[in-house]
């Protein structure tokens, strides 16, 4: 894992995951109109073909809603 001010990535570093090592996660916020976002990138390895597709169509919005959700409780 490594992080700045603003962003944390995480490495899979093991097998057993959704995506094979190397695989990679970051998490950072942004400002703007006085909002703060939270931005997600990822860039995966040997993902799982129907857990990409998932994550492609949409099927992960809820979780990622509830996640900014309580991101968003614990920053103000």
């Amino acid at each position: 894992m490594t992080s700045d001010a603003t962003s944390v990535t995480f490495t899979v570093t093991s097998n057993g995951y959704f995506d094979a090592p190397g695989s990679k996660i970051t998490f950072s916020t942004f400002k703007e109109n006085g909002t703060v976002f939270l931005q997600q990138e990822a860039g995966a390895l040997g993902a799982d073909f129907w857990v990409a597709r998932g994550v492609n169509f949409g099927f992960a919005h809820d979780n990622w809603e509830l996640q900014a959700n309580n991101l968003s409780g614990l920053i103000k």
